[in-house]
């Protein structure tokens, strides 16, 4: 339909006064508003607030340690497992290089300190009792029986001093022959190593010598193949020559703690 000729000298006019025109509005659409059809807005990207970098801890800080502690059920049985048969497939390095933890030798070591205690604790009461009902008969003084606390703190300073200092040590060692290894990678593989005593110091109440002796040596030995034969190949690639001497001391290191288990812990 054509414009008459008033509503153009309306807009003229309206023109001259400065005021908008017609053609400054954006045409109406079948929808009854202004513009383009309604619709989705143009998409906008997102605004990423990950792109942050992570904050970095100092090394007595424990957030800096929290990643070594994010591990499932699954992991720890397999690195468990693969520990206690290690000597027969030694893959525990390799499957650990790149994601260790210390969620599993801190929960070894700490169900040890306990478990020692307990263990041992309720073995001195059991040899007391049958040591009073001995001497009951026989009509002679016994002594009153005493709960050893020490035991707790000696197996605490055993348990993680074998885990942190012997690492420590090692990884320096490594560390002066250019090896490339982390001292995680170190703990890691040291800890696991003690899982197998756990079921051990459990079978060691039962009263036989002999089978205690046969308990610890035998997991000693399992327990320190597992671990000679997985660290051998780290130890082999920065220094060859000497490869010999620094396994001999790790698996001596290993069954002198297995003695010491025996003949201060085990000797209920």
């Amino acid at each position: 339909m054509s414009r008459s000729q008033n509503e153009i000298r309306g807009e003229e006019k309206h023109n001259l006064v400065g005021g908008p025109t017609s053609s400054d509005f954006p045409p109406i659409n079948q929808s009854g508003t202004f513009g383009q059809p309604v619709g989705p807005s143009p998409s906008v990207p997102p605004v990423n607030f990950n792109n942050n970098p992570a904050p970095s801890y100092p090394f007595y800080n424990i957030r800096k340690y929290r990643d070594y502690y994010d591990v499932d059920t699954k992991d720890v049985l397999w690195r468990v497992g693969n520990s206690m048969i290690g000597c027969i497939r030694p893959t525990f390095m390799e499957v650990t290089l790149s994601s260790p933890d210390l969620y599993g030798p801190f929960w070894a070591a700490t169900t040890l300190i306990f478990l020692t205690s307990v263990v041992g604790t309720y073995s001195s009461y059991v040899e007391h009792k049958k040591e009073t009902t001995s001497s009951t008969s026989s009509k002679t003084i016994t002594k009153q029986w005493y709960n050893d606390y020490t035991k707790l703190a000696t197996s605490a300073g055993v348990f993680y001093g074998y885990i942190f200092i012997v690492s420590l040590a090692f990884f320096f060692t490594l560390k002066y022959l250019k090896g490339h290894f982390r001292l995680i990678n170190v703990i890691c593989i040291y800890g696991y190593s003690l899982t197998i005593f756990i079921p051990v110091c459990i079978l060691c109440i039962i009263p036989f010598d002999w089978l205690r002796w046969a308990l610890v040596m035998g997991a000693t030995a399992i327990s320190g193949a597992s671990l000679g034969l997985n660290l051998r190949a780290a130890v082999a690639d920065v220094a060859p020559k000497r490869a010999f001497i620094l396994m001999l001391c790790v698996v001596l290191l290993h069954i002198g703690l297995g003695l010491a288990l025996k003949f201060y812990f085990f000797k209920f």
